[in-house]
């Protein structure tokens, strides 16, 4: 705009010039013409500039990775073309941090609707912001802008995709003795704890035929086994600032081993340290609309500049009760004198996302390396048949 305000400037001196040297009718003519246009542009401009709104379209949703389109409506309600209307759109992730700018500009017929498109392509997993951040339109000769109130903004998740895992582990139980609570609603998986006895029905595990009662009612009697309100597995993310793809992995690993564990019948927790809201956050993971309630909450949460927090947290987290819990650990910077404190706790099981920390790694720790893109996963393998 500055560089057409200088273009007009130095065309009118040009013409004044002309009109001094040669002072004629057509000279004047083309100087009242080269003034009045302009004029008659801004103020129609400053009519229409109250005739126009926005409307902002966005994703009800995404998958990482897939391309969503952020749809710019801007509605003319005017009789006259607007030349040219520009809006500025902030498009932030909560998660990784990232923001990127867009500026759209696109003309509007009188009395009309015009779209503009902004495609947004590879969508990162967590909470997307979208607000517009400026908009105004502008006269023909773009000398003059007139900002028109917009008021738009709106938010959409990102979820993680759905990572392939392959789990080799026994029976899925509780470990004996794990819970110090249980449900007195629903029967569960640890063996240590009767829920209730009924008789067998086909499809019932052998090994929860109660034997001695079956022999004293001449029928099959199975035992129901208790359901722990606390679950001796924990997946714990720790959401330290990284790379984008490194904490959308970190991200990704959790709720995709989770997902293996729930389809295997295990139940376990998810919990991470969310410095936004300096909250240690822990979900018990029963079914899947937990475990969907659990991804929605950890997408949206902000990472802290620490190293080690979420384990810090989950090490203090810990009943005094001799409560012996397998733990699985994702994270981006790797901690060798934290984790072995875990595992002098529990059994300790870490994932590096990415190569860094690596060199840190203690021999005695179970611990793997994962690549810093969870998308270049076609299958994860993990061996629990020494930790469950």
């Amino acid at each position: 705009m500055t560089y057409s305000r200088i273009l007009y400037a130095v065309g009118l001196v040009l013409i004044l010039i002309l009109e001094w040297q040669v002072n004629t009718w057509p000279t004047l003519l083309i100087l009242c013409l080269y003034i009045f246009l302009p004029i008659a542009s801004i103020l129609l401009s400053l009519f229409t500039r109250n005739r126009v709104t926005l409307k902002l379209q966005i994703p009800s949703g995404l998958e990482q990775g897939q391309t969503g389109d952020i749809i710019l409506e801007a509605e003319n309600l005017s009789r006259f073309a607007i030349p040219r209307v520009v809006a500025r759109v902030s498009i932030s992730n909560y998660l990784t941090g990232t923001t990127v700018e867009h500026r759209s500009e696109f003309p509007a017929a009188g009395r009309s609707v015009n779209r503009k498109t902004i495609h947004m392509v590879d969508a990162e997993i967590g909470r997307v912001d979208v607000v517009v951040t400026d908009l105004y339109i502008t006269d023909a000769l773009l000398l003059a802008r007139f900002h028109v109130q917009a008021n738009q903004h709106g938010s959409f998740l990102v979820e993680p995709p759905d990572i392939p895992v392959s789990i080799l582990m026994g029976e899925a139980t509780e470990l004996e003795g794990s819970s110090q609570k249980y449900s007195d609603t629903e029967s569960g998986h640890d063996v240590s704890e009767t829920f209730d006895h009924r008789t067998y029905e086909p499809g019932d595990s052998i090994r929860s035929i109660h034997w001695k009662l079956s022999s004293k009612y001449d029928d099959l009697i199975v035992r129901e086994y208790g359901k722990p309100v606390e679950y001796s597995v924990v997946l714990l993310a720790e959401l330290a600032e990284s790379s984008s793809a490194a904490l959308e992995s970190c991200v990704g690993y959790t709720v995709g081993i989770s997902r293996c564990l729930l389809e295997n019948g295990l139940l376990h927790t998810i919990a991470w340290y969310d410095a936004g809201a300096d909250e240690y956050c822990s979900f018990n993971i029963t079914n899947f609309e937990t475990m969907e309630s659990a991804i929605l909450r950890m997408i949206v949460s902000c990472p802290h500049p620490g190293i080690s927090e979420s384990l810090a947290r989950f090490l203090d987290d810990l009943e005094p009760s001799g409560q012996k819990k397998t733990l699985f650990y994702f994270t981006t910077n790797f901690d060798n004198g934290a984790m072995l404190q875990a595992a002098g706790q529990c059994t300790a099981r870490a994932a590096i996302i990415g190569t860094r920390g690596r060199d840190t790694a203690d021999d005695a720790l179970s611990v793997d390396t994962l690549p810093e893109d969870c998308r270049l996963v076609s299958a994860l393998r993990l061996d629990m048949k020494g930790d469950i």
